[in-house]
């Protein structure tokens, strides 16, 4: 798994790159988690209520194996 942070303004819009925060991340999972962060843009904005204008954000992308189709025919 990799740990990916960026800070969000109040509109949802990243106001700083993703960052990967593990050590030793798969570098092909941690770019595809950066990747995703930016490419959601924007993100839901901040709730009305949230007292200030920006929030840290933490995503945690892991990696699954696929899930194999059993039993049925075709």
């Amino acid at each position: 798994s990799v740990r990916i942070s960026f800070w969000v303004g109040r509109d949802g819009m990243l106001l700083t790159q993703p960052v990967v925060e593990s050590q030793n991340a798969n570098p092909a999972l941690a770019n595809s988690g950066v990747q995703a962060v930016i490419s959601a843009q924007p993100l839901p904005p901040l709730p009305i209520e949230y007292a200030s204008d920006r929030a840290q954000v933490y995503y945690t992308f892991s990696m699954m194996n696929p899930v194999e189709p059993t039993g049925g025919t075709l």
